[in-house]
């Protein structure tokens, strides 16, 4: 009776294997090499995955950013920031160090794509870290049963490494209810008291910041993250890839 095709699974012996039956010569080195190689770009795809970190911004880099941002002095602060605290762990204004950064500006500016390639290299480096939009964050907090929200605070708490994107409401016409409002606090007064390395960015103002969120919201915030403001040309995403 014809039992059908030989079939065989996609791992590194069914291939071998097959590869045997059919009397191809198997490279061992070359075969172990790519199998690692295949394993190695898994974690990192459930890396970034388990992280939060969404596709587009998974191929950024700083070097990118710099290229397209060349000649643009609004640009220069912020790129040597993000330089400073990716050798140092922090970055210092007067006394001050901050563990983190909160890069604000207009629209196109590119903060995303500037802060991006940090948080993705602290999460290769084996930093433990959760990638959050800021309006996503406020929906969820209103969805979840309260036993997962309690479970996504502590996780946004703890983390080693932390960025929220595109913080605040600029056209204030979805104000978060005083409830998200503890629920943020709560996550930015724990990193703050733990000096956890916090990523911000925002289309508000210094101004606008203080006039969504009250003054000891504003105080723990800026107590972590070194405010930068983001100016210049706006930047074209393509041009800040791989």
């Amino acid at each position: 009776m014809d039992a059908g095709e030989l079939r065989f699974c996609d791992c590194l012996a069914g291939q071998m294997r097959k590869k045997h039956l059919l009397g191809i010569e198997v490279d061992m080195n070359a075969a172990v090499e790519q199998s690692m190689a295949d394993a190695k770009a898994r974690r990192r795809e459930q890396l970034f995955v388990n992280a939060g970190v969404p596709l587009k911004y998974q191929g950024y880099s700083l070097k990118g950013y710099v290229q397209a941002a060349a000649g643009d002095r609004g640009k220069v602060d912020a790129i040597e920031a993000i330089r400073t605290l990716h050798a140092k762990g922090f970055v210092s204004k007067g006394d001050q160090r901050y563990p983190g950064l909160f890069l604000y500006g207009n629209t196109g500016m590119g903060k995303t794509g500037a802060l991006s390639p940090l948080f993705v290299t602290l999460l290769r480096a084996g930093k433990i870290g959760f990638w959050v939009q800021y309006h996503e964050l406020l929906a969820q907090v209103r969805d979840f049963e309260s036993g997962r929200v309690e479970e996504r605070i502590q996780a946004l708490q703890r983390a080693e490494v932390v960025m929220i994107d595109d913080f605040g409401d600029p056209s204030a016409s979805r104000m978060a209810t005083d409830y998200s409002r503890e629920v943020m606090f709560r996550i930015i007064d724990y990193r703050a008291n733990h000096y956890l390395t916090t990523l911000v960015t925002s289309n508000l103002d210094l101004a606008g910041v203080e006039a969504q969120f009250d003054g000891r919201m504003v105080r723990r915030l800026f107590a972590i993250c070194m405010p930068v403001l983001v100016t210049g040309k706006p930047l074209q995403e393509t041009a800040i890839e791989f």
